[in-house]
């Protein structure tokens, strides 16, 4: 198509009147100067063609991405590690924790002991270890009983459940009439009878059901309740507490 138009455009200047004449190139002229034209726009085409053959080189761009560095992350890391720092190197702060270990490590040791001791269990003894057995820890609930009575039974029931909860105090029972000795030394007269003993002396106790509401069907809240007011190993949370109050004020009024 490129040759065509060279070859018209070349007929046309030839045909073209030169000047202000009217002569126009002779025939043979004419086709000399088409056949120059042809060959110059022949070679124009072809140089043309070659140069959009050929490829192009590419150009080295040797810009580089730049990346804006956020420093946000890296200030909260160096401020981590300076509260790090800070928190190894403060004495204060060494010390707290050397207590809290410490102060497990006696927990710890404390419970072991009071296991080898016979704590977290409900055990019945004899006369003859009464004294070793109240002497031994330093809070003890011994609950006297006769083996016919059904509320010396119920009783049972509740320091079963109250025994594993509360590894600081003592649970035990005492037959009494295998203990014909300490009985009337301690003046119990009337069954079930329960009393606390702080280091080996008694200081509390709970004779029948008048203080767990007269029922037989109280529940061993109530006794916890009633033994914690003395018995520094039996502590209660808060709401059991305040439960239990409510339940004794509304057990009142009704007996009223």
């Amino acid at each position: 198509r490129r040759r065509a138009v060279c070859k018209f455009l070349a007929f046309f200047l030839v045909k073209m009147p030169l000047g202000s004449g009217d002569a126009f190139f002779g025939d043979g002229a004419a086709s000399a100067g088409q056949a120059k034209l042809g060959d110059a726009c022949d070679e124009l085409v072809m140089k043309k063609y070659l140069e959009e053959r050929r490829p192009k080189p590419q150009v080295k761009n040797d810009s580089k991405p730049v990346f804006i560095k956020d420093n946000t992350h890296q200030a909260e890391d160096s401020g981590d590690e300076q509260e790090e720092n800070f928190s190894d190197d403060d004495p204060e702060l060494d010390r707290i924790r050397e207590m809290r270990v410490l102060a497990l490590k006696q927990q710890a040791q404390r419970k072991e002991e009071n296991i080898s001791k016979g704590h977290g269990q409900y055990r019945e003894i004899f006369e003859e270890e009464f004294l070793k057995e109240v002497t031994g820890s330093k809070w003890v609930v011994c609950h006297f009983f006769h083996r016919e009575f059904q509320r010396c039974k119920i009783i049972d029931l509740h320091m079963k459940n109250l025994a594993p909860k509360y590894l600081q105090t003592k649970f035990i029972s005492l037959d009494v009439e295998k203990a014909p000795f300490f009985i009337p030394k301690l003046q119990v007269k009337v069954l079930p009878t329960i009393i606390v003993f702080k280091d080996g002396v008694a200081v509390d106790r709970v004779v029948g059901f008048d203080e767990l509401t007269g029922q037989d069907d109280f529940k061993t809240i109530v006794l916890e309740r009633r033994l914690s007011e003395s018995c520094r190993g039996i502590v209660l949370p808060t709401s059991k507490a305040n439960v239990v109050r409510k339940g004794a004020k509304s057990c009142d009024s009704d007996s009223d």
